[in-house]
């Protein structure tokens, strides 16, 4: 029986992975380095800090090419472009969350963006009120990011409820696998990330959307 839902925000919750290769490019090219995709392929879901390395490897022909500082030029163009402009939501997000919010199932949002960009795209959806609980993986706490699963670990913690009966909900790979890692219940919903037979092996269920998510906890009464 699922007494919790943890959601992902970039991808899953809001459509902001998009806007991240749509700027991806303009970032890339204040550092005097060519378009390629494989950065953002491989960079979703994960920290500034966790992916700076993996920019750095996709450039080594490029000697010197600092991925922390890429990452963290791209974060604040697409930061920068939300505060103004707010981020659309993912389709079936709002109606999951009335779903949940109906049936009193407590909900959290853990995200690796920072708790200013977390409220502020809350706020500008009305969804502020929509969660009980928000993680955010800038927290200090929050030893290690996805992959591991201390995000989503430390936000079962704040909803007081086992990982075994916690959905989560991710559409990008080191997020299933956090999930997985942790023994969580976990929901694939791919957005720009293909589904890889990994994915397949690893998540309880891949579905097109959020409105499937609602379909299956309202048909099983949440008991997946």
């Amino acid at each position: 029986m699922i007494g919790a839902v943890i959601f992902d925000m970039d991808g899953l919750l809001v459509d902001s992975e998009r806007l991240y290769l749509h700027f991806l490019p303009e970032a890339l090219k204040r550092f005097g380095l060519p378009f390629r995709e494989e950065v953002a392929d491989r960079t979703r879901g994960v920290t500034n800090e966790e992916g700076g390395p993996i920019v750095e490897e996709i450039y080594s022909d490029y000697p010197g090419t600092d991925g922390y500082a890429v990452l963290s030029t791209l974060q604040k163009i697409v930061d920068d472009y939300s505060f103004e402009h707010g981020v659309p939501a993912k389709d079936g997000a709002v109606e999951l969350l009335n779903f949940l919010g109906g049936r009193q199932v407590p909900r959290a949002l853990a995200s690796s963006s920072g708790m200013d960009i977390i409220r502020n795209n809350l706020d500008h959806l009305h969804l502020t009120k929509a969660f009980n609980v928000l993680v955010s993986g800038r927290d200090p706490s929050i030893k290690n990011s996805k992959p591991a699963p201390d995000i989503f670990l430390a936000a079962a913690i704040q909803l007081g409820i086992d990982p075994q009966n916690t959905l989560v909900l991710e559409d990008s790979y080191a997020g299933v696998e956090a999930g997985a890692a942790g023994n969580f219940k976990t929901i694939m919903i791919p957005d720009l990330s293909p589904v890889t037979d990994e994915m397949r092996h690893l998540a309880y269920g891949i579905y097109p959307s959020l409105n499937d998510v609602t379909d299956l906890l309202e048909m099983t009464d949440m008991d997946i």
